[in-house]
């Protein structure tokens, strides 16, 4: 189970790494 929380951890940081900058913005930028 944990290799499999490891993988999707790592492919949540290569989505948000590979995203816009928004993605890393505060929050007010989400009510845009």
């Amino acid at each position: 189970v944990l290799e499999i929380f490891k993988f999707f951890e790592w492919k949540k940081i290569l989505f948000i790494l590979s995203s816009p900058s928004p993605v890393v913005s505060p929050p007010n930028k989400l009510g845009d």
